[in-house]
């Protein structure tokens, strides 16, 4: 210990008159904040005659609001976690978020690629979209096509903001859950029919988002019926289903329907827990199937909004279905892993 030190120790302990004086100027150490034991020697050394014999002014610091001291749970005092200010993101930081998203986009169109090549498809494609978002990302190469069963979502929500009677609610059930095609005929016939039946099922398409999808107002292909005829195209579907996960207005029935459709049609979204979906499939000209679902699928809390469509390459429906739990498969474990587009929910989309 150097000399000055131990002198005023052996001052400070053994005469009264250091004591008295520590004891005089002990209002010199009654700080605001408080100080710790070591600031108390100090002060004692400064007031003692010692090393120079000049008493140094004890001056109080100064302490930011976000940095002042707070007592910790044993009574001492502790420096104070900065306060919790949303901090701008800065305009690095926004660029380094926008990569990001694009990296995780792109190693999502890899992997889609990889699994296609892997499945017996003429060609497949499908749009993805979180809710609570304005963006769709469209995977593989088979963009739009006959809506077929896909198109009883939205004529069921327009059959029931016409008529909430029972036979109305059990055409929906059946319609949605089985996908039965005498029951979309009358919910089909109480809007009209021909081109007021369409403008109908239009205004809902358009309340969800989807302005471009024309429903097809008249038989074209008989014997299938006019509306599952719809051009319907896997980002207008994408649309619809991130913004049905939010509409307010809907008549819940539809999506509880959807989340109970019957076993024989619980493919490919069917696999996922939790899912609502509704299938569609049919042939072309030739006799080839396609087959298509829309739905939305949960990961992590987060809801997306899914719409597949594959042409299978021997031109079956039961290949097709088997395609599309290839693609369930492949959903859940990029759906696990974190790499399917997510958004901030409907609180967000609510408020747009």
């Amino acid at each position: 210990m150097p000399s000055c030190i131990c002198m005023v120790a052996k001052q400070a302990s053994g005469t009264d008159e250091a004591v008295s004086k520590v004891r005089a100027n002990k209002g010199l150490l009654n700080f605001r904040l408080g100080v710790l034991s070591a600031a108390v020697m100090f002060a004692m050394v400064a007031v003692t005659t010692g090393c120079s014999g000049t008493v140094l002014p004890i001056v109080e610091p100064t302490l930011s609001p976000d940095t002042r001291a707070t007592p910790s749970a044993s009574g001492a005092r502790s420096p104070a976690q900065p306060t919790n200010r949303r901090r701008t993101e800065t305009p690095s930081e926004r660029s380094t978020a926008s990569t990001r998203a694009t990296v995780t986009v792109d190693e999502l169109r890899v992997s889609f690629a990889e699994l296609e090549s892997r499945l017996p498809t003429r060609s497949i494609g499908m749009a993805l979209s979180g809710v609570g978002t304005e963006h769709v990302v469209t995977l593989g190469s088979w963009r739009e096509g006959p809506a077929w069963s896909t198109i009883k979502v939205p004529l069921s929500l327009a059959a029931l903001e016409e008529s909430q009677t029972s036979a109305t609610r059990k055409a929906v059930h059946q319609a949605i859950t089985e996908s039965d095609n005498a029951a979309a005929e009358q919910l089909w016939s109480d809007l009209g029919s021909g081109h007021s039946a369409a403008n109908a099922v239009d205004q809902v398409l358009e309340s969800h988002g989807d302005l471009k999808t024309q429903t097809q107002s008249e038989q074209v292909r008989p014997p299938f019926t006019a509306v599952g005829q719809t051009t319907w195209s896997l980002i207008g579907q994408g649309v619809f289903m991130r913004t049905f996960a939010c509409a307010p207005n809907d008549d819940p029935q539809v999506k509880v329907d959807m989340m109970h459709i019957s076993e024989s049609q619980s493919w490919g979204l069917g696999r996922i827990g939790g899912s609502q979906f509704k299938g569609g499939w049919g042939p072309d000209e030739s006799g080839r199937y396609l087959v298509r679902q829309m739905g939305l699928v949960s990961f992590h809390g987060s809801e997306v909004a899914v719409a597949v469509a594959v042409e299978p390459r021997n031109g079956s429906f039961e290949q097709g279905t088997l395609i599309l739990d290839e693609v369930a498969t492949w959903l859940m474990e990029a759906g696990r892993s974190g790499r399917l587009p997510h958004g901030s929910g409907c609180q967000t989309a609510r408020k747009k």
